[in-house]
């Protein structure tokens, strides 16, 4: 009788990402730049949009600011999230790449667990 195996968790999905993520740039590094680094810039800055919009949520109800004030949180909560799912999704062109990648990407997860659609991005960026 064959037992199809466990499916792996998600957590150890994870763990083994930043090994997959080196093993799967070995030989790949070319003489061009990773936009690994600005992917991970450019979220920083949509990170630091998003906590400066958070201080609606310190409003009272009835602030005339604050339908306003929502609006920008909402936007700036979504082009974080953009951001981040693009570093997700980023292949990496060089070990050091995937190291940079893989902690950053660890850093992240330590507060903020992954949703589905960012470990599915990882995995396809893991496969490029």
């Amino acid at each position: 009788m064959n037992k199809r195996p466990a499916s792996p968790s998600r957590r150890a999905i994870l763990a083994a990402a930043p090994a997959a993520a080196a093993l799967s740039t070995v030989g790949t590094a070319s003489g061009k730049e990773s936009p690994i680094l600005n992917l991970i810039e450019r979220h920083k800055a949509a990170w630091r949009a998003l906590d400066a919009a958070c201080f609606c949520w310190d409003l009272d109800e009835d602030d005339s600011r604050l339908p306003a004030l929502s609006l920008e949180w909402k936007r700036a909560s979504a082009a974080e999230s953009e951001a981040f799912l693009m570093v997700c999704a980023c292949p990496t062109a060089s070990a050091r790449d995937a190291r940079v990648k893989a902690r950053y990407l660890g850093d992240y997860f330590r507060d903020f667990p992954p949703s589905g659609e960012q470990v599915a991005a990882l995995l396809r960026s893991m496969m490029a």
